[in-house]
């Protein structure tokens, strides 16, 4: 299955493995950043392979195995259809940041407008 989605990383973000690896973090009281030293993988990594950008099954399992679960507990396998789900969120969330950010942007213009011809 993966090798049908490699040639489209990055992955998008899996919003429940991420959930699983943060719970197990703060039942911990750790942070991304401590578990990639205890580790001794970049943050960047942990993070991305945590968040499902990156799909590393070694690291994966150092990780399950650092907080001693199964590997599919934290990291469940994903179909293409769920992936592509993802990747239709994904779109979602960042079309109505856009969104929103435009508005933010043409308050701005408009506070501006009135500011000049006030001036």
């Amino acid at each position: 299955m993966i090798d049908t989605v490699r040639g489209s990383r990055p992955f998008p973000i899996d919003h429940e493995r991420q959930e699983r690896c943060t719970k197990m973090l703060g039942s911990l009281g750790m942070t991304i950043t401590e578990l990639a030293l205890h580790l001794d993988r970049s943050k960047v990594l942990i993070s991305n392979v945590v968040s499902g950008r990156q799909i590393s099954p070694t690291v994966e399992s150092c990780i399950a195995d650092f907080f001693g679960v199964p590997h599919d507990a934290l990291f469940p396998p994903r179909t293409a259809g769920e992936i592509a789900q993802m990747r239709e969120r994904e779109a979602r969330e960042k079309a109505e940041t856009e969104r929103m950010r435009r508005e933010r942007m043409a308050l701005r213009e408009q506070a501006l407008a009135g500011l000049r011809e006030s001036a």
